[in-house]
């Protein structure tokens, strides 16, 4: 295999500057990964529309993936755009940074490194995860791939994801190749494939059934490293992001795959190409088959969010994130007796305005109260108080507030006490707030009439 055009590496054909980036997040999150997704292509077999926001169960295509992102971490997303890029930054929302790419035909390496038009990315040396705008990966690959690419405490070099393909689905994928030791040695594309002399050889590459799914993990620094020495001497004439596979082996690094295969839930919808339209159709029934992109118990998880943030304006929302967050550091910093892999129940209370009506001779208030929801205004709001509840192991209550000053000598009640659990007497919140609570000492509440 041969070609006859003179190397380029990509660090001296690209332009970084940030003049390219048409919008910009805040950037400020605490998280360490940041999602970097290709949507520069023109998808011209979709008509005017770009095949990145093409609609799939009502959602842009691309924004399937950033959404499993953000179920999974963070909030960091750089969008690589080209072709109606305004389309596309409508489509996908605002919430996103989004970088016009000089070259949309550059090959996926050439618009990988664009992201670096944002100096953060070096500066902050983030866990970079690459993925496709023609893709839908969901939450629990994310997961998975962080999983494996920190797994055993030690960081990898580069993971990525791969999927066995039966012939002929392998047809027209990368192919993985590995060592006799089963190490990854380097991804070749099926055009290169296709260019090589040798039968035998040729053969072997095509039989391969691992192919690359289109999905990388690897920390800013070292991904601009490799980069930038890319060159386009190739069957395509672009720069592949599949030949960093190869660059990290010959430096003796540490790359590992997740990989998907027929058996699990997750194959027919990473192993999905969208290159015409009638393959939205075949995603929209994937998708309709189960609960989206997401887990049970992600869609667990999903269903309580709605719960908590039906109906409730902004400041709210941003006063009871605020809470959770504290509730979670303070957890960890006094080391409670919190089990992770429990159910939790959450509580919010308050944010109210009663107003009582005074009977004319002032003596005592008549007619039913008047209540005004208030809740919070802003982000440092307290008008509502946010609580975690978690079942003990010790048969008790424990009530262990954020502040010093109100903790008690004994934090806890048997979790037995009849205090828990009113008589049929007590049947709404009006008639518990109306019977009086401590009859007896030492905890022993009585609710209703003997």
């Amino acid at each position: 295999m041969t070609h006859s055009m003179s190397a380029t590496m990509l660090g001296n054909k690209i332009r970084l500057n940030e003049d390219k980036v048409l919008k910009k997040t805040s950037f400020e999150s605490n998280f360490d990964t940041v999602l970097v997704t290709l949507v520069a292509g023109k998808g011209t077999r979709f008509g005017k529309e770009p095949k990145c926001i093409q609609p799939v169960h009502g959602i842009p295509l691309a924004r399937h993936s950033i959404n499993g992102y953000r179920q999974f971490s963070g909030l960091d997303v750089i969008c690589i755009v080209g072709y109606r890029n305004e389309d596309i930054i409508a489509a996908l929302g605002d919430d996103n940074s989004y970088i016009l790419t000089d070259n949309s035909t550059g090959g996926t390496a050439f618009a990988a490194m664009e992201a670096f038009c944002m100096p953060e990315l070096i500066e902050r040396n983030p866990l970079i995860i690459i993925a496709m705008g023609d893709r839908i990966v969901p939450s629990s690959i994310f997961r998975r791939m962080l999983e494996t690419h920190i797994e055993g405490g030690k960081e990898a070099n580069l993971t990525f994801l791969t999927a066995i393909y039966e012939p002929p689905k392998n047809s027209g994928k990368g192919r993985v190749v590995r060592n006799n030791f089963e190490k990854v040695v380097k991804i070749i594309e099926n055009s290169d494939i296709e260019e090589i002399d040798d039968a035998l050889l040729r053969n072997k590459l095509y039989n391969i059934e691992e192919g690359n799914c289109s999905l990388y993990a690897i920390r800013a620094k070292e991904l601009y490293e490799h980069l930038y020495k890319i060159t386009n001497q190739n069957a395509q004439n672009q720069y592949y992001l599949t030949d960093i596979v190869k660059a990290i082996s010959d430096a003796g690094g540490d790359i590992r795959t997740i990989t998907t295969s027929k058996s699990e839930t997750e194959y027919d919808l990473l192993t999905s190409d969208v290159t015409r339209p009638t393959d939205l159709a075949l995603l929209e029934g994937i998708l309709s088959s189960g609960k989206g992109t997401l887990t049970d118990e992600e869609y667990e998880i999903d269903e309580a969010a709605k719960k908590i943030s039906n109906d409730r304006p902004n400041g709210q929302l941003a006063s009871i994130t605020r809470q959770l967050e504290e509730l979670q550091l303070f957890i960890k910093k006094d080391k409670l007796a919190f089990n992770p892999n429990k159910p939790i129940g959450i509580g919010i209370t308050g944010g109210r305005l009663r107003i009582a009506f005074m009977h004319p001779d002032m003596s005592r208030f008549f007619g039913p109260a008047w209540q005004m929801p208030i809740g919070a205004g802003n982000v440092n709001g307290t008008e509502q108080i946010v609580t975690i509840i978690q079942e003990a192991d010790d048969g008790r209550i424990h009530l262990l507030p954020m502040d010093g000053k109100y903790r008690e000598s004994i934090n806890f009640l048997p979790a037995d006490n009849e205090v828990t659990y009113p008589c049929d007497d007590i049947s709404d919140l009006a008639s518990y707030e109306r019977y009086p609570m401590f009859k007896t000492k030492f905890y022993n509440i009585n609710f209703c009439k003997n």
